[in-house]
């Protein structure tokens, strides 16, 4: 998701869309081009518990919805788990009406496996997604998955991940790591 968002968010920059990426805390794990503008809602840098992680959601909600306002932004979208319930809750505290647009990147059913940080996740993604306008799934198969424990969401839509054409292109010719296939051996592609 953080690959996409970089990509989306460059891509979108260098066509002089007016974009900004807004972190809920100070991790970066891409870095981004200089001419974006990038804000942080906390200075927090530190790995923090689940548990942590989930009493924060209010404040961390509250923080965006008091920069949204200010900056005046009229479209929200955010690509994780963790930043869509703070988004839609944003939107539900914010007197400054903005669109909320959620992308799921990942199955749902996944967490039915896992223990009680799974329940969790599925309840708030049952009560939340509903409330954003739109919700987007990176595949049909993900859409549907979402849909099947959120039976009420307002407009849906799918786009697929982007694909970086000009760096294939770039890199299409480079002989340095070249695969050599060996017909002894079976791959799976």
């Amino acid at each position: 998701a953080e690959k996409v968002v970089k990509y989306i968010v460059e891509t979108l920059n260098n066509k002089k869309v007016n974009i900004e990426l807004i972190c809920l805390e100070k991790n970066d794990k891409y870095s981004i081009n200089s001419s974006v503008k990038v804000s942080y809602i906390t200075t927090s840098t530190k790995k923090e518990s689940g548990i942590l992680k989930l009493f924060k959601i209010p404040y961390l909600a509250y923080k965006l919805s008091k920069y949204i306002k200010n900056e005046k932004i009229t479209i929200v979208q955010s690509h994780l788990f963790r930043a869509h319930y703070v988004n839609i809750l944003a939107q539900c505290i914010c007197k400054f009406k903005f669109q909320t647009q959620i992308v799921n990147h990942t199955l749902i059913s996944t967490y039915y496996k896992y223990g009680i940080s799974s329940k969790i996740n599925r309840y708030l993604i049952k009560k939340l997604f509903p409330k954003a306008d739109v919700v987007i799934g990176v595949s049909k198969h993900v859409m549907d998955d979402t849909i099947e424990l959120c039976n009420k969401l307002e407009t849906t839509l799918i786009i697929y991940n982007p694909i970086d054409i000009n760096n294939i292109n770039n890199i299409k010719n480079d002989s340095t790591g070249r695969f050599s296939f060996n017909k002894d051996k079976k791959y799976l592609i």
